[in-house]
């Protein structure tokens, strides 16, 4: 969902890929990190398939058709709305 949103840092998208590896502990994860994890798992929120295209921009699959991403909140207004407040959240910080 990070590459769609852009909440997290890259350290922080780093600190995820260790953390799935097992070379880290859950306590060295950053705030932003577990409050996405924790919005993204209450919702339910599952990301799309998302592929570059030969163009180098990221596409998302919905309906059986490639989408720029750019369109997914848009066509997805409820998972937008779920991660608006964390989103504003962050940016006051």
């Amino acid at each position: 969902m990070d590459s769609i949103i852009g909440f997290l840092s890259w350290y922080e998208r780093t600190s995820i890929h260790l953390f799935l590896n097992n070379k880290i502990s859950p306590d060295e994860l950053s705030e932003n990190i577990t409050e996405l994890a924790t919005i993204i798992m209450l919702h339910n929120i599952t990301a799309p398939n998302m592929k570059y295209g030969h163009d180098r921009l990221l596409y998302y699959e919905e309906n059986n058709n490639w989408m720029p991403i750019e369109n997914y909140f848009a066509n997805n207004p409820e998972i937008l709305h779920k991660l608006k407040e964390l989103t504003i959240k962050n940016e006051t910080l």
